[in-house]
């Protein structure tokens, strides 16, 4: 993989789907990508875990930081076996 500077690394919520065809499990998560050509650089491991806030309002301004990324246009679900794959031949 190509080093990038921090600059060049922009990320947003974007749901990743666990399950199968048959069976779907979609899953938010921190997806970073390269903001030059905008492919997947990397993505947390878990799910954005809804706990830890000191406030109604903290977490409903992340809810609806979520809720933008999640509805925007360019921000298609992802695939778990396809990220997996993509992250092992780079290896």
């Amino acid at each position: 993989m190509e080093k990038l500077d921090n600059k060049d690394i922009k990320w947003w919520y974007q749901v990743i789907d666990h399950g199968t065809a048959e069976s779907p499990d979609f899953r938010v998560h921190e997806v970073y990508f390269n903001a030059v050509n905008k492919q997947v650089a990397s993505h947390t491991i878990n799910p954005v875990s809804l706990q830890g806030y000191e406030s109604k309002d903290e977490l409903i301004k992340e809810l609806e930081l979520m809720i933008q990324d999640l509805k925007s246009a360019e921000n298609k679900v992802l695939e778990i076996d396809k990220l997996n794959e993509m992250f092992q031949s780079e290896k």
